[in-house]
């Protein structure tokens, strides 16, 4: 019976620190939360200047890269405009002949 009532006591005495730990975790939760607009325009921002490096890509393997940058950038954040740099990146693909780039850019539809 001692045993109950000292295994009981452990119990009872962790339970507030549980909670502590727990409300720690969430106030954590909601100032990464209350950030979620820096981290949309820090990937705004990142995306931009990737567009802007296309605009001014001369060789073909430049492109394709950017384009595979902004396609990761976009994949998990919108995928609508992620679909459209695939297939603007399939197109440099089939544009320059280059099979595993093709095959690259296949992966990703």
């Amino acid at each position: 019976m001692k045993r109950y009532y000292a295994i009981l006591s452990l119990f009872l005495i962790s339970i507030p620190s549980f909670s502590a730990d727990k409300c720690e975790l969430l106030d954590s939760l909601d100032h990464v939360l209350s950030l979620k607009d820096n981290y949309t325009a820090q990937r705004v921002a990142r995306i931009n200047i990737l567009e802007r490096q296309i605009n001014e890509c001369t060789n073909q393997e430049m492109c394709f890269n950017l384009i595979g940058e902004i396609f990761d950038e976009l994949s998990s954040y919108n995928l609508d405009s992620a679909y459209y740099f695939v297939k603007k990146r399939l197109a440099v693909a089939v544009k320059s002949g280059n099979q595993d780039w093709i095959k690259e850019s296949q992966m990703n539809l």
